[in-house]
């Protein structure tokens, strides 16, 4: 009777099994609210955050996959940036041979208000862009770097440092709620 009665209320004939069921939908609502704790802390701090400047690493956000795509993904990021913040992107010098351009025509690529910096002939700028946002902790950087050898620069031990993803035409700055197409077009201007 037991048995008739779980299968009519529960669907099947087996408390045993019913009660196996429930726990594991328990189990994953726990650990769904788990995942939506962690969400909703992480939107309250990205929202909290004071952010005036930012400071993209430029040959970083030249690349899909691996693979250098041009200025495009930097060029259409900027324009979305610059509608909330100060943007200022720097670039290693490795980024004239790759586009076949000199520092002028690189800034002419981007709008006006943008601040577009080439670093020396054999430099990096990774030690630039950690030492402009340093005494800013309204300004943030978006990279991919990890800036490992750097923890003692300001932004990384203040955790100032924002990723991003170039994705099937797509740069995504997801602490930011970024979502522009760069499309192929323009990866074809640099």
């Amino acid at each position: 009777m037991v048995h008739q009665e779980c299968e009519k209320l529960l669907g099947t004939g087996s408390p045993k099994k019913a009660i196996g069921q429930s726990q594991s939908q328990i189990l994953r609502l726990e650990r769904d609210l788990e995942k939506s704790k962690k969400r909703a802390i992480q939107i309250r701090v990205n929202i909290s955050r004071d952010i005036r400047k930012v400071i993209i690493d430029g040959n970083n956000m030249c690349y899909e996959n691996g693979k250098f795509v041009g200025l495009a993904p930097a060029i259409e990021s900027t324009k979305e940036l610059q509608k909330k913040y100060k943007v200022i992107i720097v670039f290693d010098a490795a980024i004239r041979s790759q586009i076949k351009a000199g520092n002028q025509e690189i800034r002419a690529k981007f709008d006006r208000s943008v601040d577009v910096h080439v670093v020396a002939t054999k430099q990096q700028a990774d030690e630039t862009i950690l030492d402009i946002a340093s005494n800013d902790d309204s300004c943030y950087i978006i990279s991919n770097d990890r800036f490992g050898e750097y923890q003692e620069k300001a932004a990384v031990k203040g955790s100032r440092v924002i990723r991003h993803e170039v994705v099937c035409g797509n740069v995504l700055i997801h602490d930011l709620n970024i979502n522009v197409m760069y499309g192929a077009e323009e990866a074809a201007i640099g």
